[in-house]
């Protein structure tokens, strides 16, 4: 996952979870809760790299960082996605979920 917040400078970032309304991530700052990123969700379908662009809030942190890595955790909660983006990370979720049967 990439972000970046009101800024041009792009920060790497971790997914650990994902639904259709937010995302669980490890990020390497602190951010406040409030505050609005904008993430590309990086992901490999067969051979092809593929992307999903959003919005998303940070509804709450973990402000303690892990202590391997130094990386804070929130949770993300979807505020909008680029034009068909929300219909490939249903489609992705559905097939995670059929692949793993979760």
């Amino acid at each position: 996952m990439d972000y970046c917040i009101e800024s041009v400078e792009r920060h790497g970032g971790v997914v650990a979870n994902a639904s259709k309304s937010g995302l669980l991530v490890y990020l390497p700052e602190p951010i406040f809760v409030g505050s609005l990123l904008k993430i590309e969700l990086l992901f490999v379908k067969g051979s092809e790299l593929n992307s999903i662009g959003a919005t998303a809030k940070v509804v709450w942190s973990d402000l303690a960082p892990k202590e391997i890595g130094g990386e804070y955790r929130y949770g993300l909660r979807f505020e909008s996605f680029q034009e068909g983006d929300l219909r490939k990370l249903r489609k992705l979720l559905t097939e995670v979920t059929e692949t793993h049967g979760r």
